[in-house]
């Protein structure tokens, strides 16, 4: 009975993983404990997204070495493929400070709440779908039609249930 199953065994890996509850209710506990996970490479060498375990939103950078207006911001976008997704979008202001402000941020640089770039430098000039925003501290205003760094979000896992995510 598969409901009565005590785990799965892989038989061309040789590998025993645990009945589907417990590993959920592990990832439940391991993003409670965890507040950015990164995406990985299988090979571990490349970091593809992070995982804001609060929101669920996948964040990544890799558009951040040139400055750009919301306008040409939506065919980076469209045709970007980070991490294999599709779909990824400018944040609005709220998720942009949500992830900005989160404790343990890992791209957090300088300042408080600036970001880093991909090429490391610290910038607190972000694109939102609402326009630029300024993410140091006590400021957070939105300055259209200025130009500024991308870090698209992309909302993959944001609505799903843990087993989803895990499989």
């Amino acid at each position: 009975d598969v409901a009565k199953a005590s785990g799965l065994f892989d038989t061309r890996q040789g590998n025993l993983y645990p009945p589907a509850a417990t590993t959920v209710a592990a990832l439940g506990q391991f993003l409670a404990q965890h507040p950015f996970v990164y995406v990985q490479a299988v090979d571990g060498k490349k970091v593809l997204a992070t995982l804001h375990s609060a929101t669920r939103l996948l964040w990544n950078n890799e558009t951040s070495d040139g400055e750009y207006t919301v306008a040409d911001s939506r065919p980076i976008l469209q045709a970007g493929r980070w991490a294999g997704l599709a779909g990824w979008s400018l944040p609005s202001k709220q998720q942009l400070e949500a992830f900005a402000k989160a404790g343990g941020n890992p791209h957090r640089k300088g300042q408080a709440y600036r970001l880093a770039a991909v090429s490391g430098a610290e910038s607190y000039r972000w694109l939102t779908t609402e326009g630029l925003c300024d993410t140091d501290d006590g400021c957070w205003g939105i300055q259209p039609p200025e130009s500024a760094l991308i870090f698209a979000c992309h909302p993959l896992w944001q609505k799903v249930p843990d087993a989803q995510v895990l499989t």
